[in-house]
């Protein structure tokens, strides 16, 4: 019987391994989602770095064409992550900083973006504070330096930075009341506010979908 048993087992693994592979799925159902589709877009990183650095090179002296190019850096490594795009961008600012006697604000400001988004925090603190020093632009100056204290997880102080703000209805201010009252413990607060800041960008379609999926994820904490 165990003889029969072993021979019966042989022939079904000899059967199967001569059987040809059946599909199991029609290829064309999904093969439209492996697609890779590029957006199409007027506008190219690429050609306006290109016009920029040419403008720079007929022009060596003009700031107009390297703070530019100092943002377009920083935006252009959002989309390949190469840190030597910040670098540069950095660098840029840096020697801006020596020559410029106005406009050193939005200097200051692009040189803590950039340190925020290298997790320096500590340094971007440093750029927004001289950027407040300037006196211009004080709004701006204000909302970078609630976002590193928030990063810093220094409530006290990020609370007492919006405080200033005479118009807490929008919504860059909402947005950051949100993850002020967040690390507060007070969700549902914080779902409040984002509710009120999503109302506000129905029209921008980027704003209105990074507002959507964090409405989702805080309702998901919830």
């Amino acid at each position: 019987m165990k003889f029969i048993l072993t021979f019966l087992i042989c022939v079904l693994l000899f059967s199967s391994c001569h059987e040809k592979n059946k599909a199991i799925v029609n290829s064309a159902d999904y093969e439209a989602y492996l697609v890779v589709h590029k957006a199409s877009s007027k506008y190219s990183l690429d050609d306006d770095m290109m016009f920029w650095k040419e403008r720079l090179a007929r022009m060596p002296k003009d700031e107009a064409s390297k703070r530019k190019l100092a943002g377009l850096h920083a935006a252009r490594f959002k989309s390949t992550g190469r840190v030597e795009e910040l670098k540069i961008s950095d660098s840029i600012y840096h020697e801006l900083l020596k020559t410029s006697t106005t406009g050193r604000t939005g200097l200051f400001l692009g040189l803590a973006q950039n340190s925020i988004t290298q997790h320096q925090f500590r340094t971007a603190d440093v750029y927004a504070d001289s950027a407040i020093a300037t006196g211009e632009r004080k709004p701006s100056a204000l909302l970078v330096s609630a976002d590193i204290a928030l990063e810093l997880g220094d409530q006290a102080r990020a609370g007492h930075i919006l405080d200033q703000f005479v118009n807490k209805k929008s919504f860059a201010h909402r947005i950051r009341q949100v993850k002020l009252k967040d690390q507060q413990g007070d969700l549902d607060s914080a779902i409040v506010i984002m509710e009120a800041a999503h109302n506000r960008v129905k029209e921008s379609k980027d704003l209105f979908c990074w507002s959507l999926s964090n409405l989702g994820d805080m309702y998901g904490n919830a």
